[in-house]
């Protein structure tokens, strides 16, 4: 299994911030695309599929306040060994509950509507391309070359993907190999992206198979 966040690593941040809240909305698709791209099953943390901005926070629900003030106690010095000086959500205040639940509507607004598309493609070739499912780990093949990371898909009877990701903020060249047929652009502007082109842009992801 894999995933890019989950309850746990968002909800023991001191404000539970998602991972759309930390980087730029194409960095949050190249993450998207390395975990389907991996040989594993990918797990998505609930709202992550359209970029979900509300926070997802800790909080309890005790009704006796002893333990409810032995919580935030605990909350509070937990974070300090971190290094967190800063005020934290109260875990045990109905609002840090209420703020922490899902904005469904969200998913219809433009950006997070394109995000939502970006994984359900991903998904639709993770069904159809067999190079993409969790087997066959031992065929994967990966290489980074500066900020260009690539991975190459197979099984065993061959019918291999490619993907390619430039992992940093600048632009870099690069021109794909003759017979590669592309299959996924992240900065398509189906997926909330600019349609570039050359050089591969900021942390924008390509997938490719050999032409038929």
């Amino acid at each position: 299994m894999i995933f890019v966040q989950n309850h746990d690593q968002v909800g023991n941040r001191p404000q539970g911030e998602r991972l759309g809240a930390l980087v730029p909305f194409d960095a949050l698709k190249l993450a998207a695309g390395l975990m389907f791209a991996a040989p594993a099953v990918p797990l998505l943390f609930m709202g992550e599929e359209y970029g979900e901005t509300a926070p997802f926070q800790f909080f309890t629900s005790f009704i006796d306040p002893q333990f409810a003030e032995a919580g935030r106690r605990g909350r509070a010095e937990d974070c300090r060994r971190f290094g967190w000086t800063r005020p934290i959500p109260d875990p045990n205040a109905p609002n840090t509950f209420v703020s922490s639940r899902l904005n469904h509507p969200l998913a219809l607004a433009s950006r997070h509507r394109a995000l939502r598309a970006y994984y359900k493609r991903w998904i639709e070739l993770r069904r159809a391309y067999p190079a993409l499912g969790a087997r066959h780990k031992e065929l994967a093949r990966a290489a980074l070359d500066g900020a260009v990371f690539t991975v190459t898909r197979a099984t065993p009877a061959g019918q291999p993907v490619h993907l390619v990701a430039n992992l940093g903020p600048a632009g870099e060249p690069w021109t794909p190999p003759p017979g590669w047929r592309l299959l996924l652009d992240s900065d398509d502007p189906a997926y909330g992206g600019a349609g570039g082109g050359e050089p591969l842009g900021p942390f924008q992801v390509l997938l490719y198979e050999p032409e038929r």
